[in-house]
């Protein structure tokens, strides 16, 4: 991938990147070196490959990194990678999970995004990247409100920002070829191939999408294709669309 200097960029930028350990986050991370971009990787543990230690389901962990952000002017970028899941669905999850996840995947980018968003809207350049999912426009369960809520959340915030020079793309990607299914104890079985895709292609496409103005890109033809398709599905075929994309990729539930 190739770039060049854009306006959301200034002299000496710097990029954030929660969940930037592994996975989509990781990618991120290694196209915004290749680009000259000092990064600052976010993750909760120090056994991580992480510039800056926080956990973000507690507020301590959140607001050390809406302290750094608030803190580091070069921080032209901010990436709002992070984000769980649970292996089970209400009501036989516990509570306690449920509101850990919401306060990873809503609560954390929502605080970060809102300080990033307003000291680049003071600087006047920027970009922010949410990590949102294809579950947030066709399935169901508390981890698919969570990535429909980043979804439009992103959105109204582009929408906000449009008269700036500062960029807001939310990217939903399907299934990818990452640990994140591993690390939230969902099992997977080896069956087709194609519903899965590289994070290289995730992270490729929605820098594209950055270039076009694009507020929302689905990495991929055939994931642009099946959310369509389920958009103008009923909800009983819709279902059984999903359920068979999931089953092709080896897993039983999204």
């Amino acid at each position: 991938m190739t770039c060049q200097t854009p306006r959301w960029l200034g002299a000496g930028s710097s990029a954030l990147v929660t969940g930037g350990s592994s996975g989509i986050g990781a990618e991120f991370a290694r196209y915004f070196e290749s680009i000259g971009l000092r990064v600052i990787r976010v993750g909760r543990s120090p056994k991580q490959d992480v510039d800056f230690v926080a956990d973000l389901s507690t507020g301590s962990g959140v607001e050390s990194v809406l302290d750094l952000v608030r803190r580091d002017d070069t921080i032209d970028v901010v990436v709002a990678c992070a984000g769980t899941s649970l292996n089970e669905v209400v009501p036989d999850t516990a509570l306690e999970d449920e509101l850990r996840m919401l306060a990873v995947n809503v609560q954390a980018p929502l605080e970060i995004c809102h300080v990033a968003a307003a000291m680049m809207k003071r600087r006047g350049r920027g970009l922010i990247v949410t990590v949102g999912s294809t579950a947030g426009l066709w399935s169901t369960s508390t981890y698919a409100a969570s990535k429909s809520w980043i979804i439009a959340f992103s959105r109204g915030l582009a929408v906000a920002l449009k008269p700036t020079s500062v960029r807001v793309v939310c990217v939903a990607p399907g299934f990818t070829r990452t640990d994140f299914l591993d690390k939230v104890g969902i099992c997977t079985s080896t069956r087709s191939t194609w519903p899965w895709i590289d994070a290289r292609v995730v992270v490729a496409e929605t820098m594209r999408g950055v270039a076009r103005g694009q507020t929302l890109v689905i990495p991929t033809a055939r994931y642009r294709l099946l959310t369509r398709l389920a958009y103008l599905l009923p909800e009983v075929p819709r279902g059984h669309l999903v359920q068979w994309i999931a089953r092709s990729a080896g897993v039983e539930s999204v």
